[in-house]
């Protein structure tokens, strides 16, 4: 969270969308504070709940059984011209739909977070799948005629070239699925329409699976707005690395009349925000501090060094990989030595769900950080 404040600071771009944030209305609250702290950046948030999160949660993550939020949630970072432009924000389904109405003069922009069900299974997943696609619908409804774009991690494949098997999953094909409820409503994916041929993902995980399930899509009007489809410029970040999520960031960058008047272009990023320290099975304790650390952050020299400046800012990415997540090993620079460390990786190695090669990995990362 603290890197993508440090991006948006900058003014690398000037908004980020971080969905399954794993907030709360609380730990909203302590972002909001953060980003007051560190100057020129404001943050909202749709927010989930315990109940919903624990009720929603995939199996599949193979992450222990904690109290609290381990799924749901979205954060925007906005930098402050545009947060002046802000006339609306609401949010729908527990903290999966997170909407932004923003307005220049007589000009509009409409962006929509969202965060899809993975693998929904159970007939509470199927539920939620249903109400964030019947909520998508009702306000493509209501926004008729505005430019709009849609972003996040949708959990469904639009076609099998997505798929790094070459084939749909079940849940793909089905009515509801995010994917196929924007393509019902004439949006462009807009990365597709770069790449139309080409087969680039934005989800692997260690064994070796793979699918392009998060995206930017647009409406007619929003093309129209840019210049056109082929005047968006598209990007997926790579694979990320210590501690960090299994998903990598998706850019776009397009012409708007709402954007800075300087540049006359609004860079907005969408990328799932560092993994949470569940994911080296962290003990409870040491799972729940994660959101409070988010208030010790401004004290850490170096990371209020990473924000005060591009030049640091590019140092950092090439010298904390990646810099996504330098927070999360910044975090462990504060608040654990090595040996907890070792412990952590000793007890991932447990898990199916890591290689010893990428627990070996990213633990040689993280020890090189520690040490002096």
């Amino acid at each position: 969270f603290a890197a993508w404040t440090a991006m948006v600071k900058s003014g690398l771009v000037d908004i980020a969308f971080l969905v399954d944030a794993h907030c709360g209305p609380v730990d909203i609250q302590k972002c909001q504070a953060y980003t007051r702290s560190m100057g020129d950046v404001a943050t909202k948030g749709a927010p989930t709940t315990t109940q919903t999160s624990q009720r929603l949660v995939d199996p599949a993550e193979g992450l222990p059984t904690i109290r609290g939020i381990q799924s749901g949630g979205i954060l925007m970072l906005i930098n402050p011209a545009l947060q002046s432009r802000i006339i609306h924000t609401t949010h729908r389904c527990s903290g999966r739909l997170f909407l932004v109405h923003l307005r220049h003069d007589t000009d509009d922009l409409v962006i929509v977070a969202l965060y899809g069900v993975s693998a929904p299974k159970t007939d509470d997943t199927r539920f939620m799948r249903a109400q964030l696609a019947a909520a998508m619908t009702q306000i493509a409804g209501e926004y008729t005629g505005i430019p709009m774009l849609v972003v996040g991690d949708f959990n469904s494949a639009a076609s099998p070239d997505d798929r790094g098997t070459g084939e749909l999953l079940p849940y793909d094909r089905v009515n509801d699925a995010l994917t196929n409820v924007l393509t019902r409503l004439s949006f462009t994916d807009i990365h597709r329409h770069k790449f139309p041929s080409e087969r680039h993902y934005t989800w692997s995980n260690s064994t070796g699976r793979k699918s392009r399930i998060d995206a930017v899509y647009a409406n007619k009007q929003a093309l129209e707005m840019a210049g056109g489809a082929d005047d968006f410029l598209s990007s997926i970040g790579k694979t990320p690395g210590p501690l960090g999520t299994d998903h990598s960031p998706v850019f776009a960058r397009f012409h708007s009349p709402v954007a800075t008047p300087c540049s006359t272009s609004l860079p907005t990023v969408y990328s799932p925000p560092p993994a949470a320290p569940t994911r080296w099975r962290l003990d409870e304790k040491g799972a729940a501090s994660y959101h409070d650390l988010l208030l010790q952050w401004s004290h850490h020299e170096h990371l209020t060094e990473l924000s005060r400046g591009r030049t640091t800012f590019q140092h950092a990415r090439t010298d904390i990989y990646p810099l996504a997540y330098a927070a999360s090993v910044l975090e462990l620079d504060h608040s654990h030595d090595e040996q907890q460390v070792r412990a952590a990786a000793e007890r991932a190695l447990l898990s199916s769900r890591y290689t010893a090669a990428h627990v070996e990995e990213q633990l040689e990362v993280i020890l090189a950080h520690l040490r002096p």
